[in-house]
């Protein structure tokens, strides 16, 4: 019966980790970004730090919420860094958004939370795929904040009665504005009579809707499609019956022509023509009731229209709807594109410098009167029903570079106004899934991810995750894909263009013949740098078994066993060096594999999970379940159940081993 040398290789394993050899190791660079941030450009120093042997790099830079172009001219190129060589410099020169005009304002304007617009250098190796170093950022213009208090998706109830008959809204208080701003002087509780004398130019109440955008530009509201919801309230009471009537004018005050003058028909309203709305009403719940001479809160406009008590009541539409404690209306009428669909409120363009309010009484000869209280407010909202879409001055953006499969991407997507990103967000395309990287608050958004689609296929935006809307709670309006012009270009490495990669750029490996095709990519001399590898199932060798990585071609990518099986390896080869399931790693991290009901034998360097290891990590890998290692009888031979030999540099940890030898 063999016996059970668990503990003695643990041993031996924990040795050849602890006592290392010393050997000296081919030059590796680790890179570093440096910058001078000016107002007007950026200098970046890229440094390395071995300067022992001669390297190319290439570096970019990636728009995150400063798009290329607009704040800064973007830069992509190469490096050779020659002996003895440590820095070289890219600068970086900006432009100015805060001259931008027309359509490109939406570029500088941002959310109150969002003080800063950023982009991103990046540095990577030869082969244009691994970014080895990188630096965000804030580029030097602050933006004009966009606020976004009063801001909704979806106004119904701008002004309503409780049951008390007091002012209410549908609205959170904090997405509405009372603006009080009169012409009336004196105590606020007093009344100001209302007669028949036709609508005056000096009893009229003016509203400064500028105000309103005390900390907000109208231009941008106006670009983003957002309007003004505007409904006068106010309390009254009949002083004699008789019909009462507001007009509402968008006009400048100083305007000669800022509403319509002379009389409305009595129980009617001709159509508005320098006025915006027009409403004829009663204080009684039929058109022949009493006085109703107590104090009433009234609104207008009304989501209804409503010309008579018995069309109201034909209609079956219930009178409590416009009851409104004894209010009646009989008509309203709306200049065209001036009525909100839902609120009934009036809206006009964020543009819009004054509201101004008229009133008149009729019905009742020259005696007819009613009192208005001169607590009059305006209730306001700012409305945006508009789902922000992808902007096309600048079209979105990918990075610079080669766009090989497995390739790290970012792709910038300019809006029509400002975003925001709530929880994780996505880009859908056929690129594959990117993830939200930065922009939120601005009008660019930026996502980052792997390119996970076949050479050749051109890039086109499908769709976006629902957490991505404007401010007032639009999601994005994408009716069709985005097509642009970037395509996957074959870059000739047959591990990335050929396999199945995930989100996360890693070559997933299924099968004996994934981990064949990956031995004769790396021993054909392809090194695999940078490249990351997940084994998604056990694997079980049913044939002649090639270790993956030979002294001459080493295997340097990163191999995640996802704690699965490979099984059934037979290996027996009097005079072979570095066995395994890898054979040589170096530069390497080796994790999570498991191998079981194997036998490796050989000369010189025989482990289970890897030949010989340097420079490189093997972590939290289990040899188990009859395996067997052998390697020859002469003092020269290393062999480990997880490691046959660890040079310098190299780390063994959260290993465990049953194997025989």
């Amino acid at each position: 019966m063999r016996p059970n040398i668990k503990h003695k290789v643990l041993a031996l394993m924990l040795t050849i980790a602890a006592l290392l050899t010393g050997q000296t190791l081919q030059a590796q660079s680790t890179w570093t970004i440096t910058c001078e941030d000016l107002d007007t450009q950026c200098v970046f120093t890229i440094k390395r730090s071995d300067t022992s042997t001669e390297e190319t790099i290439f570096f970019r830079t990636v728009s995150l919420s400063a798009i290329e172009e607009i704040f800064y001219a973007s830069r992509y190129g190469s490096y050779t860094f020659g002996v003895g060589e440590a820095k070289k410099t890219v600068t970086v020169t900006y432009n100015s958004p805060s001259s931008l005009s027309g359509n490109q304002i939406v570029f500088k304007y941002r959310e109150l939370a969002c003080d800063r617009y950023t982009y991103r250098f990046e540095v990577l190796d030869q082969t244009g795929r691994t970014v080895l170093a990188s630096k965000t950022i804030e580029f030097p213009y602050a933006g004009i904040p966009v606020y976004n208090n009063y801001i909704s998706k979806d106004i119904t109830d701008l002004v309503y009665l409780d049951d008390q008959g007091n002012f209410a809204s549908g609205l959170p208080s904090d997405k509405y504005l009372d603006l009080y701003r009169s012409s009336y002087e004196g105590d606020p509780d007093e009344y100001y009579t209302i007669t028949d004398r036709g609508y005056r130019r000096n009893e009229r109440l003016r509203f400064s809707i500028e105000r309103f955008f005390t900390n907000t530009d109208s231009e941008y509201l106006d670009k983003m499609g957002a309007k003004i919801y505007a409904t006068a309230c106010f309390t009254m009471y009949e002083e004699m019956d008789g019909y009462q009537y507001i007009q509402i004018s968008d006009k400048n005050y100083n305007d000669n022509n800022s509403y319509d003058e002379g009389d409305d028909p009595n129980g009617g309203v001709n159509d508005p023509e320098n006025s915006i709305y027009k409403a004829c009403f009663i204080l009684s719940l039929t058109p022949t009731g009493s006085i109703m001479s107590e104090p009433h809160h009234q609104f207008f406009p009304h989501r209804y229209d409503y010309k008579n008590w018995s069309e109201e009541n034909t209609a079956g539409i219930s009178h409590h709807e416009f009851d409104y404690y004894n209010s009646y209306l009989y008509q309203q009428k709306f200049k065209d594109g001036y009525r909100a669909n839902k609120s009934g409120a009036v809206v006009v363009s964020p543009s819009t410098e004054f509201i101004n309010l008229y009133f008149d009484a009729g019905g009742g000869g020259d005696e007819d009167a009613w009192c208005l209280k001169k607590d009059v407010f305006l209730r306001l909202a700012m409305g945006d029903d508009v789902a922000p879409t992808i902007f096309s001055n600048p079209d979105p953006v990918v990075t610079h570079g080669y766009h090989y499969r497995g390739a790290q991407e970012t792709i910038t997507v300019p809006f029509s106004e400002v975003v925001e990103v709530t929880g994780t967000a996505y880009l859908y395309t056929s690129w594959g899934r990117f993830a939200y990287d930065a922009g939120s608050g601005t009008n660019v958004i930026s996502f980052t991810g792997v390119i996970n689609a076949d050479p050749g296929t051109a890039l086109s935006i499908t769709g976006f995750s629902n957490t991505v809307t404007d401010i007032a709670g639009n999601t994005v309006a994408l009716p069709s894909p985005v097509t642009l012009s970037a395509t996957v270009t074959a870059s000739g490495d047959n591990i990335r263009d050929n396999f199945i990669l995930d989100d996360q750029g890693r070559v997933l490996i299924s099968s004996l013949s994934d981990l064949q095709s990956l031995a004769n990519y790396v021993n054909g001399g392809h090194d695999c740098y940078g490249i990351n590898f997940l084994q998604t199932e056990d694997i079980y060798c049913n044939a002649t078994y090639t270790p993956i990585g030979t002294r001459s071609h080493n295997f340097r990518g990163n191999y995640d066993g996802g704690g699965k099986t490979i099984s059934g390896i037979n290996i027996n080869s009097t005079d072979g060096d570095c066995l395994g399931v890898f054979g040589f790693i170096k530069n390497s991290t080796v994790q999570n594999l498991v191998l079981v009901n194997s036998m490796i034998s050989g000369k010189t360097n025989v482990g289970g999970i890897v030949g010989e290891i340097n420079a490189s990590t093997v972590q939290n890998c289990l040899v188990h379940h009859t395996v067997t290692i052998k390697a020859g009888a002469d003092g020269a031979s290393c062999l480990g159940s997880i490691a046959g030999r660890a040079e310098s540099g190299s780390t063994i940890s959260g290993c465990c081993s049953e194997a025989s030898a």
